[in-house]
This record gives structure tokens, sequence and C-alpha cells, in this order.
């Protein structure tokens, strides 16, 4: 790589600082460097060895080489702290790159050697001198012609100065399983330039993110609100896939344990074992989750347990519940029923019916006989 740099003349340093309203260490190009390098990978690469070694100032970092100017000026641009205040411009570039700043588009197509001139790299010259000719007010000139940039994708920074490349729109939930799945699903909220902010906030340009983390964390089904990579999708779909699932088999053994006491016997390990083998189930969870989603009736599982045990048993009879399962809006034991059509599973939405002398009969809130149940009951909880 060539190194050059450059110190600002002190009455350029006095007009900025009069034009812009700001104190000298507020200024950040006061001492400049400029990297040519070979390559553009050699760009990022060279990027991160100086994030590496100093901490750089939040919100100065400009990724031109990605989303060029409109005048196709493409360069990396950084600001960083030296020797403790001493704020430091750097730019990285090609030598490409470097000869089109320098000289222009034509000293682009003489360093590329290249006779074609693509229309890409002249179409704002020609967008300039239709907006010259056609433009009513220097007001009206300056709104078009800002220079535009693309905005497919942004770069933003760990605090050690890691560059994480992610897409327009992305949140701190994004950023955080981008450098880790432990981290993601550890997220509580994030540090943006220095300022504590949701989790659900908009990610800029050249923005140091910092993930705030507890161990105590656990992916949140609402994260699917604002994570946009997928990657960070994939996870949080993935921790709540497993989660339902455990929440499932835990509420299929409560149900086990109720068909259990309608057995003329209490049913031992061997007689589990046994009613997988005739059930052709893998394990005990699965006999579980297969109980709580009412994929196998109260008889079935009583015939496969204990063979010759549900003669004359009602398979469609569920009496009331002898062992509580956590149901929110209801008091604990409260005594209840699942519906015999719609028995819920974990996470469904729920509607409980109240007759007198009579356990809570609970519904899904889907369920095709619940405006019929609804005429008889005495009261309704949701």
């Amino acid at each position: 790589a060539e190194v050059t740099g450059r110190e600002k003349h002190p009455y350029s340093i006095w007009r900025k600082m009069s034009e812009r309203h700001v104190s000298l260490e507020q200024l950040s190009d006061i001492m400049a460097f400029r990297a040519t390098v070979d390559t553009e990978e050699e760009c990022y690469r060279a990027l991160g060895v100086i994030h590496r070694r100093w901490p750089l100032v939040p919100g100065r970092f400009k990724d031109y080489i990605s989303t060029p100017k409109r005048n196709g000026y493409r360069s990396l641009h950084t600001s960083v702290i030296h020797a403790g205040d001493t704020r430091i411009e750097i730019q990285i570039r090609t030598r490409d790159m470097h000869a089109q700043a320098e000289y222009g588009l034509a000293a682009h197509w003489a360093y590329k050697q290249d006779a074609v001139r693509p229309d890409t790299q002249v179409s704002w010259i020609r967008d300039l001198i239709e907006i010259l000719d056609h433009a009513d007010s220097p007001e009206e000139l300056l709104e078009h012609t800002r220079m535009a940039m693309y905005q497919d994708r942004i770069f933003a920074f760990s605090p050690k100065g890691e560059l994480i490349q992610l897409p327009k729109g992305a949140t701190p939930i994004d950023f955080a399983y981008a450098v880790h799945s432990n981290i993601g699903d550890q997220a509580v909220g994030a540090k943006v330039n220095g300022q504590v902010v949701p989790l659900r906030t908009g990610i800029a340009q050249g923005d140091q993110v910092q993930i705030l983390r507890s161990k105590a964390q656990e992916p949140q089904a609402n994260w699917l609100n604002f994570a946009i990579t997928g990657k960070a999708r994939a996870a949080i779909r993935r921790h709540i896939r497993h989660k339902e699932r455990d929440e499932t088999i835990r509420l299929g053994r409560k149900l086990y344990e109720e068909i259990a006491l309608r057995l003329p016997t209490p049913p031992g390990e061997g007689a589990l074992k046994d009613a997988l083998k005739r059930l052709k189930l893998a394990d005990e969870p699965a006999l579980m989750a297969a109980i709580a989603r009412r994929k196998l009736t109260d008889k079935q599982v009583m015939e496969a347990v204990m063979p010759g045990s549900a003669t004359g048993d009602d398979e469609h009879e569920h009496p009331p519940q002898q062992h509580a399962i956590e149901i929110k809006g209801l008091t604990p034991g409260m005594a209840f029923n699942f519906a015999v059509d719609c028995r819920p599973i974990p996470g469904d939405r729920i509607v409980g019916l109240r007759r007198p002398g009579k356990p809570i009969e609970v519904h899904a809130i889907e369920c095709a006989d619940l405006a019929e149940a609804i005429k008889t009951a005495k009261a309704l909880m949701d």
C-alpha cells in the first residue's frame, strides 16, 4: 500500500469552524491520510486493520465503494482517534479509484484502457446537462443535483472495530446474530454510537453497535417483527419451535397422568415402553407430544399402555383436571376441561366457558362449536 498524508492549513481550519459552528476538537480532518492499494478486497482488509488499531469516531464511516456517489466517486472514508484525543481522517481506495477521483472519468477510462464508454459511467453527466437546461431556480437545481447513494447494504462496526455487513433497514438484533448466534439469543438491548437504544432501532451506515446481553434472556417471538436478515429470523424461529415443543411435551405429560388415573392399576416404566412399541413411537417425548396434539385418543393411549383397560370407557369423556395445568387467566388449581373437538395446545388463543356447577370448558378461539357453546355459557374468559 502507498500512504500519503497532509495537515490542514490554519486558514482552512478557521473557515470550516466558522461555517459549521464547531469547535477545533470536533474536526476530524485536521490530519488526514490516504492509503492506496491494488484491489477492492485490500481496501476492506486495510479498513479492518485500522479499526482494530485505533477506535473509530462514531458516525464518520462512509462506504463509497459499495454505495458510490452519483458522479462515480468511490473510496472508503473513516475517522479514528489517536493518542487519546486527536482525530484523524483516513481514506482508502484502489489506484483506479484514486485516478478517477483526481482526474475524472476520462482518467478512469484511460486507466482501464477501454475505448468503449459504458453508459452507466456517463449517465450522470447527461442528467446534469438536462437539469441545467430545465431548472427554473437555483433551489430546484440544488434539489435535483443532490448526490444520490445506493442503499442496498450498509456497514456497521463492533466496539472492537469488526466490520459487519447488513442489508438496509437492519436492526441491532440482525447485527447481534451476524456476530454470533449466542449473542443474538441473549440480546436485551444495544448501544448505537454510545447511546442505549431498543433492539428495533434502525442501524445507519457507519454506526458503531454494541449488543447488551443477559444470560437470562431468550429469543422473543416479537423479534420477528423487526429482524430482517435470514440468519436472525431462522435462529429466532428455531428457538420458538423448540420452546413450543417443550411446552407441548409438558402438557402431554400432564394429560397422560390424568389418563393413567383411569387405568385399573398404576402403569410402570415397562408398560410405557411397551406402549411406545405398540404405537410405533420413538420415545416418551414423542408420545407426550402426540397426546397433547390429540393425535391419539384417550382410549388409544389406555389400550397401548394396558391392553383391555379401555373396555367400556368412553373415549370422549374427559373428567375434571386432577393435576392443574397453568393457563394464563385462570386461578391456579381451578378445575377445567378441554373441549372434545378442539383441545388446544400451548400457544393457541383460548376461550373459557363457565357453567354453574361445572369446570371451565376450554376452547380454541377458532373452534367450530364455540358459537353454539357460548349460548349456554354463563360467562366467558378470554
